[in-house]
């Protein structure tokens, strides 16, 4: 079940929280979070016909740098675990997905995911949408936090 984490500017953990009440949606709707112990055929089958596009990926290590992509996306995680990045202007979300965790992100939302092993479908609302968009970054929304800080055990 996935759990949030949010960072203010100065590093200080701000909330970290387990979401219990699913389908779990930011209030300014940039995310929303689903969580089921199994996913039907039926189930996976309707996510692929209400969107354009999908993959399937699985992979052992995975790191994306900051990107968007100008529709939403819905990841179903299948299997393992991993975490997605999502910064705004004055905090960072992360939220710490597993199997069964379907995020669904607003487009032209930046964010990033990092794995160290996982198999996981993407949808799509447009076909090409998959495309990962680098350009017009805000960096400095980057700038006050390091992906890597240890101190902060994430």
């Amino acid at each position: 079940m996935a759990t949030i984490i949010t960072i203010n500017k100065d590093n200080t953990l701000e909330d970290l929280r387990q979401v219990h009440n699913l389908p779990y949606e930011h209030d300014n709707h940039l995310f929303a979070v689903e969580h089921k112990l199994t996913w039907s055929k039926f189930q996976i089958k309707l996510l692929k016909d209400k969107n354009a596009g999908s993959d399937v990926f699985s992979c052992k290590e995975y790191n994306t740098n900051p990107h968007w992509h100008f529709s939403a996306e819905e990841r179903l995680i299948l299997s393992g675990r991993g975490k997605f990045f999502i910064p705004t202007n004055d905090k960072l979300y992360i939220i710490e997905v597993e199997s069964g965790d379907l995020v669904w992100l607003s487009p032209c939302l930046q964010h990033w995911f990092e794995t160290t092993g996982i198999m996981s479908a993407r949808f799509f609302a447009e076909d090409n949408a998959h495309i990962e968009q680098k350009n017009n970054i805000e960096t400095y929304t980057l700038d006050w936090y390091s992906k890597r800080d240890t101190k902060l055990g994430i």
